[in-house]
């Protein structure tokens, strides 16, 4: 990935890649580590978090910090903006394991939509700003950050 990557570049980048774990906070959001674990430069002092959690990150990761749902397939759960419960991130544990088989991005709104094996859709919604999360979301591809913003506005940062 580079500055000069499409936004549907980006999204199709997370293809493939199964979710290690969900780090959630009610006052942040979720974080998904994704892809093939790697070790972290220096790892995290938090004994709140499992120890794999400190000392490794995934290849590539998702944070969200907006208006989102997950849509399970063959059950009920369709809720809608279930972002607003603070115990609602629980929820997102749903998808650990699994792998993301499509990565849909429309351009117009920046709504993502990743449908993961076993037809789980994660939606989520930047721009909506009825959650008590607000801060868009952010796609990490190894050292590459690609966020939307509440305000609907693109960054991109090569670390």
């Amino acid at each position: 990935m580079s500055p000069t990557s499409s936004p549907s570049e980006v999204a199709s980048a997370l293809v493939g890649n199964a979710v290690l774990w969900v780090l959630a906070d009610p006052r942040s959001g979720a974080l998904l580590e994704l892809g093939r674990r790697r070790p972290l430069v220096r790892p995290i002092p938090n004994p709140t978090i499992a120890a794999e959690q400190r000392e490794f990150e995934g290849e590539n990761s998702l944070f969200i910090q907006c208006s989102w749902e997950l849509v399970l397939p063959k059950t009920s759960l369709a809720a809608r903006d279930q972002s607003q419960d603070p115990d609602s991130l629980d929820l997102l544990d749903r998808v650990k394991g699994m792998s993301i088989a499509r990565a849909a991005l429309d351009e117009s709104t920046w709504n993502l939509v990743l449908t993961f094996n076993g037809n789980t859709d994660l939606r989520l919604y930047p721009t909506r700003l009825t959650s008590r999360l607000v801060g868009g979301y952010t796609i990490r591809i190894d050292r590459f950050y690609w966020s939307v913003s509440e305000r609907g506005e693109i960054t991109e940062e090569q670390a």
